[in-house]
């Protein structure tokens, strides 16, 4: 038994230095921002959706407001709020408007991003979220690539800020998911990659292919309209030459417990049997050296796995190389939401997002 678990876990070593190869070439291909870019300036709509942001959203419409690029416009969509969210947004220099009660079938997100693609002006939409800090020259290179690959829409991952000790230990957590996830494999309709906190998309095919009018009932929006746009023979890419902006996700642990939970609990919900076994072989590797008597050759996948996991995390935030010597903690938490996350999705509990309860994930 002990040959069979040696064996899966050099396995997980080989699937873990395959996932994470492309980190090591992230950050070496930043694009220069020329001054003019190929097709001129057009004007993006930055859209953000918000319920209950007061506390966020200074922080994000500072760091829009600091863009470099010359020829924008922001609208915040204040989504029901039950705090003091659309008067903190009236204090900038931004368009803010009040969403109707959402109709019945449409998640909330998703609504409110709607009203806001209604009354955007710019030929370019930038959804993002409300937790953002988005970097200077951000806007322009990602209009930049874009233009130069002929996309139909670009999503980028986040850099996590981690403001909380726990956070910075968190960096095995944070691998499993995105080492699984594959942020720099090229998208298929199968299987993309996106994040909602930052879809920038041409105007005319979101809207010609209805948008998120077209996965209104859906808790995984960004990768239905990722799919969508494969489906619908646009070109998807993930920006992942430079970080793009930051985030800070939870302000407690609990919030992180509750919201990893939902994450996990939707992953599963659209996992296919690749991602499943990635995700056990990984940990296979990360737990190879799991007994009192450890030799060279089940130190050897553990200690290339974590090789890995500093890799990958000092390119996706703020961690601390002490998770990697309490990397057992990070991997069993993991487990444990994993296995929380899969009883959440059997027993179709309901999925509860921003102060609303949505009873059963509607599927692609």
């Amino acid at each position: 038994m002990e040959i069979f678990f040696t064996v899966l876990a050099y396995a997980g070593l080989a699937v873990v230095v395959f996932q994470t190869w492309p980190y090591i070439r992230f950050f070496q291909k930043d694009l220069s921002t020329d001054s003019q870019l190929h097709q001129g300036f057009p004007l993006v709509s930055i859209i953000i959706p918000a319920r209950n942001e007061e506390k966020n959203l200074p922080g994000l419409l500072h760091s829009l407001l600091k863009l470099t690029y010359p020829n924008y416009e922001i609208i915040v969509v204040d989504d029901q709020s039950e705090d003091n969210t659309y008067q903190v947004a009236s204090q900038y220099s931004v368009t803010v408007v009040k969403a109707p009660a959402k109709p019945e079938g449409w998640i909330g997100k998703n609504w409110a991003c709607h009203i806001g693609s209604q009354v955007a002006r710019g030929s370019l939409l930038l959804f993002t979220d409300a937790d953002t800090i988005h970097m200077p020259e951000s806007l322009t290179k990602a209009v930049q690539y874009l233009q130069e690959n002929q996309c139909a829409m670009v999503s980028a991952p986040s850099f996590h800020l981690n403001t909380h000790w726990w956070e910075k230990l968190m960096g095995p957590f944070h691998f499993l998911v995105t080492v699984a996830a594959s942020p720099y494999d090229t998208p298929t309709h199968k299987q993309p990659y996106a994040i909602g906190q930052y879809l920038l998309f041409d105007t005319a095919f979101y809207h010609q292919h209805k948008g998120h009018a077209a996965v209104k009932s859906s808790l995984t929006e960004d990768v239905e309209l990722a799919r969508n746009t494969l489906l619908y023979e646009g070109k998807y890419a993930v920006y992942t030459q430079a970080v793009l902006y930051q985030v800070q996700m939870y302000a407690s642990f609990k919030a992180f417990m509750q919201g990893w939970s939902r994450l996990l609990r939707l992953g599963v919900q659209s996992m296919d049997i690749s991602t499943l076994v990635i995700s056990l072989l990984s940990i296979m590797a990360l737990l190879s050296c799991r007994t009192n008597d450890v030799g060279l050759i089940r130190l050897i996948p553990t200690i290339g796995a974590l090789l890995c996991v500093w890799i990958v995390q000092k390119r996706s935030g703020n961690y601390s190389l002490l998770g990697l010597v309490l990397f057992p903690v990070s991997t069993l938490l993991f487990m444990i939401i994993g296995l929380y996350a899969l009883g959440l999705y059997i027993f179709n509990m309901p999925v509860r997002w921003r102060g609303r309860a949505y009873t059963r994930p509607v599927q692609a």
